[in-house]
C-alpha cells in the first residue's frame, strides 16, 4: 500500500521566503496554513504502526500557523499567540513525565488515524462553497513542517494516511535540513568549519537555542511542545535566512522582514539575539512599520 502513496513535494528556503512575502514572486501560493505534526512513540518509533492493533503512537501535537494571520497581525502581536496548538493522548500508552501548559485530550488508539485527518484537513471558513465535505476546493492549502521529518512521513505512511490526496499540500519543510542549509559547517552560504572539540547541534532544541530560546530540557518530547517548537524554528529560520539577503530586498519585502522581526521581539531581551537590521534598512523598515499602524 505504501508504495502507492503520494510523495509531498519538498520545499526548501526560498518556498518559505516565498510564502512570508520575503520574495515577491507568484510561483507559490501565499495563502495556506502551516502545520506542524508531532509524533510521540514508545521506545522503537520505527516499529510498525498498525490500525488494526494497538497504535505505538501515545501522544499527538498538531500547531498551525496562518499565513493570513501573519498578514493581518498587528505590531502588538507576539508569534506565540498566532500559534494554535492541539494535544492529544492515545488511552492506554504509557506516559513520560514532561511539562505542558496544555491538558490533552484523550482518544482511543483506533482514531489516531482520523486525528491526523482531521488536523491536516482545515476548511476554509471565508470560503463560498457550501458543499464543505464534496472536495478540496474548501480545504486550505498546507505546509506540512516537521523536525527531521521523515521519520513521521514514515509513521503517516504506515497508518495508511495519503495526506497528500486528503489535503492540498503544496510542499513539506524539514526544519533540520533548513537549519542545517543556513548554519556551518554545512551551509553552502557560510561554508565555516566547526571548532575542533565543538560539537554542532542540529536538534530542535539546539537549532532554537541559537536563538537565545532555551526551554527547559524537560519541555521536548512532549508532542505538543515540539510541534509549536518547530513552527517558532521555522519563523526564526525564515528571518536569520533572509538578513543575509536582505541588501536585495524591496521596501515591501523588507516591511514584511521587519514584521516578522517585530512578532519574535520577545526575545530581543537575550544578548545572543541575532537579528539586527542596519541603521539604512532600520529606518525603511520603521517608516513601512508607521504606515501600517497609521491604516
Amino acid at each position: 500500500m505504501g508504495s502507492r502513496l503520494k510523495t509531498p513535494k519538498r520545499g526548501g528556503i526560498n518556498h518559505l521566503h516565498r510564502l512570508l512575502g520575503m520574495r515577491s514572486d507568484d510561483t507559490v501560493s501565499r495563502d495556506a496554513v502551516f502545520v506542524s505534526i508531532d509524533l510521540e512513540g514508545g521506545e522503537n518509533k520505527t516499529k510498525t504502526y498498525n490500525l488494526g492493533s494497538e497504535s505505538n503512537i501515545r501522544q499527538i501535537g498538531i500547531a498551525t500557523l496562518d499565513t493570513r494571520d501573519l498578514q493581518q497581525s498587528s505590531l502588538s502581536d507576539d508569534i506565540r499567540t498566532l500559534i494554535s496548538v492541539s494535544f492529544f493522548e492515545v488511552i492506554g500508552s504509557k506516559q513520560r513525565d514532561r511539562q505542558c501548559d496544555l491538558t490533552p485530550t484523550r482518544i482511543h488508539p483506533k482514531d489516531v488515524a482520523a486525528t491526523i485527518t482531521r488536523g491536516i484537513c482545515i476548511h476554509d471558513d471565508e470560503s463560498d462553497d457550501d458543499d464543505v465535505g464534496s472536495n478540496n476546493n474548501t480545504l486550505r492549502n498546507i505546509i506540512l513542517v516537521g523536525h527531521s521529518l521523515g521519520s513521521d512521513l514514515s509513521i503517516l505512511r504506515q497508518l495508511g494516511l495519503d495526506i497528500a490526496s486528503l489535503a492540498p499540500v503544496l510542499f513539506v519543510l524539514d526544519t533540520h535540513s533548513l537549519s542545517r542549509y543556513i548554519f556551518p559547517p554545512y551551509s553552502p552560504l557560510l561554508p565555516v568549519a566547526t571548532p575542533e572539540g565543538q560539537q554542532q547541534d542540529f536538534s530542535l532544541a539546539g537549532v532554537l537555542a541559537r536563538f537565545g530560546f532555551r526551554p527547559a530540557p524537560s519541555n521536548f518530547h512532549n508532542a505538543a511542545n515540539d510541534a509549536q517548537y518547530t513552527l517558532m524554528a521555522m519563523v526564526f529560520l525564515a528571518i536569520q535566512s533572509g538578513e543575509g539577503r536582505r541588501r536585495q530586498f524591496s521596501p515591501a519585502e523588507l516591511g514584511r522582514l521587519a514584521r516578522l522581526e517585530k512578532l519574535v521581539s520577545g526575545w530581543r531581551g537575550s544578548a545572543e539575539y541575532p537579528f539586527r537590521l542596519s541603521a539604512g534598512l532600520r529606518e525603511v523598515a520603521s517608516r513601512i512599520l508607521s504606515c501600517e499602524a497609521r491604516e
